[in-house]
């Protein structure tokens, strides 16, 4: 027997818990995926007024080394932040959320929205064009679809046309009954298409991915790591997109008004 055996044995470490993966929203208190939630962390520049209180900084990729507080990815959660929340009192004084955040934070998830995609273009991940996309669509291979925001209403109504086409028809499949005659039921391993509008200009799209310009991408489960990782991972590149483009919208109106 060896001295690591026996009653005398130095007793191992217990494993430490594992984190779980989601977080509860400081302004609705819905729980969100944690890759899927935005954490904002006090300014780590420095920066703060008089009274010491410091503007909320977006940490991208949850690397900043502060406390944070979740968000959930909605416009409405993310207008309502203010400091007076309780997940944001905890951070110290913060200075109010204003029109200046919110064009920050606009342009930083279509960033890094873009970054993503064009991660998955290397990866030869991305389905690139219109047409390409469409004939994805309605081979499986694909059931996210973006669109950039100055793209042509013709190429808007042929895309839409065909995630039409997908809901309709190619997402029931037949089935025998016992009866011998076939019917047709709901396929579960088909999921739905989702169209997300960006609001990015087809010329900026271009350049991410290495083109003049692109109107419309599309990329499926495939795209990303299998099981649970991937899939927050897709969700995530969702969300902010749509958040994006909703803040993109909010800057629009306010100019228009």
């Amino acid at each position: 027997m060896t001295a690591e055996t026996g009653q005398n044995a130095t007793a191992r470490a217990p494993k430490a818990p594992k984190e779980g993966t989601t977080r509860a929203c400081a302004v609705c208190r819905t729980e969100s995926e944690r890759e899927v939630a935005l954490h904002f962390v006090r300014a780590p520049d420095g920066r703060a007024d008089r009274s010491g209180a410091a503007r909320l900084a977006f940490d991208v990729r949850r690397k900043m080394n502060a406390r944070g507080v979740n968000v959930c990815p909605k416009l409405a959660c993310v207008k309502k932040l203010r400091p007076g929340l309780p997940g944001i009192q905890a951070l110290g004084k913060v200075l109010p959320i204003n029109a200046e955040f919110l064009d920050e934070l606009s342009a930083t998830l279509e960033n890094d929205v873009l970054d993503q995609l064009g991660l998955l273009r290397r990866a030869n991940a991305l389905v690139v064009g219109a047409d390409p996309a469409i004939d994805a669509l309605k081979a499986f291979r694909a059931h996210i679809v973006m669109v950039a925001s100055d793209v042509a209403e013709r190429t808007q109504r042929d895309v839409k046309d065909a995630i039409h086409t997908v809901l309709d028809q190619a997402a029931w499949a037949k089935t025998d009954k016992l009866e011998g005659t076939h019917a047709w039921q709901r396929n579960s391993n088909v999921r739905n298409p989702l169209l997300v509008f960006l609001p990015t200009k087809v010329q900026r799209l271009g350049r991410a991915l290495g083109r003049d310009v692109v109107g419309v991408v599309a990329f499926g489960e495939a795209a990303f790591a299998r099981g649970k990782k991937g899939e927050r991972a897709m969700q995530a590149l969702v969300a902010r997109a749509m958040l994006s483009k909703a803040l993109g919208d909010r800057m629009g109106e306010s100019e228009n008004g």
